[in-house]
């Protein structure tokens, strides 16, 4: 069987080139920073070490697991290089203006922000601070990319890919659901996969698409989730960052229900229940980026899928899962097909 957790040969050589070109840049020794920091802007940030790098948070701050990979990513840019790294929290919309100033003042080189609540804070202060390279991942962006910002995006349509097939390959129903917060070009391609790779199982299957709208709660997505399984969804495929509890709640609530976690590792939630998950890797995605950034500038998009070591699929329990083992390594050969490019997969 297949190793389902490797880093591709391209993604483990970009980590290696990236450790050694930063360690030329930094020249500078190993910074020790203060266990409280990021919950309190005032603290000196960085210490000594250059260049400074820094990642701006929602409210779970680095105790989240989504961004928890993201500040694994920083940490090993300081433990091998000597970086100064720093992380604050934005726990509203409006606070990234003001964190995003208060890294300006501290001598940020680099501030990692993500998701769409942060793109109007973040195109405001790329503005205002040419010298500041920014990089913005998992947002939509709509207008030109200043030349100091980095927009990093995950190739959702091979999360997707994977996700239909494996729910087309789990299904008794022949009815999926896909549940996402919002309704963009970057859902859109996770939408797009996931019908592409059910058909590939079931050509007649059914797919329930429902919109949960900005900040869903989870009650809201527990509520939809269960009418999608009262009209017959055996199998649901989510976005919807924090409130997936909901969906966990949805499949608890008894009956036979499966679900695919997205972003992170759902598995942990409800073990007899989640199929398995696209986890989305910050920690090797981000490091070789930023050295991009620091030597060559942004102004451009960079999208990142399994050829990048940007994607990872958790092991199913194929003792008590609907899935066998021979159809999760059939998914991984049409995986390999569509990384190649040997299998197109729709955008829309």
């Amino acid at each position: 069987m297949r190793n389902r957790r490797r880093l591709r040969g391209a993604a483990a050589l970009a980590v290696l080139c990236f450790l050694t070109a930063l360690t030329a840049l930094a020249g500078c020794g190993r910074v020790e920073l203060p266990g409280s920091l990021g919950k309190d802007v005032g603290l000196e940030l960085f210490g000594e070490g250059k260049p400074r790098v820094a990642l701006i948070t929602g409210a779970e701050g680095v105790e989240g697991d989504y961004y928890a990979s993201a500040w694994a990513a920083l940490k090993q840019i300081q433990a091998e290089s000597g970086a100064g790294v720093a992380y604050v929290e934005a726990r509203t919309v409006k606070d990234y203006d003001a964190r995003l100033l208060e890294l300006q003042k501290k001598g940020a080189d680099v501030v990692i922000t993500f998701g769409a609540n942060s793109v109007a804070a973040v195109a405001a202060a790329a503005a205002a601070n040419p010298a500041i390279q920014y990089v913005v991942v998992d947002a939509a962006w709509r207008d030109a990319i200043p030349a100091n910002l980095l927009v990093v995006n995950y190739k959702g349509e091979e999360a997707g890919f994977v996700a239909g097939y494996l729910a087309g390959s789990a299904t008794h129903s022949r009815v999926l659901g896909f549940i996402s917060d919002r309704d963009n070009a970057l859902t859109q391609r996770y939408y797009a996969g996931f019908r592409d790779g059910g058909a590939l199982v079931h050509s007649n299957q059914e797919i329930m698409k429902g919109l949960a709208g900005d900040g869903p709660t989870r009650s809201h997505i527990a509520a939809m989730a269960n009418q999608m399984r009262a009209n017959g969804a055996d199998v649901i495929f989510h976005l919807v960052g924090a409130a997936a509890s909901g969906v966990i709640d949805a499949a608890a609530g008894g009956g036979d229900l499966w679900l695919i976690g997205s972003e992170t590792d759902q598995s942990a939630l409800a073990p007899d229940k989640v199929l398995c998950s696209l986890v989305k890797r910050h920690d090797v995605v981000l490091p070789p980026l930023v050295i991009q950034i620091l030597e060559t500038g942004g102004g451009r998009e960079e999208w990142v899928g399994f050829d990048e070591g940007g994607w990872e699929i958790t092991d199913p329990d194929f003792e008590n899962g609907p899935l066998t083992e021979d159809q999760f390594n059939g998914m991984l050969t049409y995986r390999d097909q569509v990384v190649s490019g040997e299998r197109t997969v729709s955008l829309e």
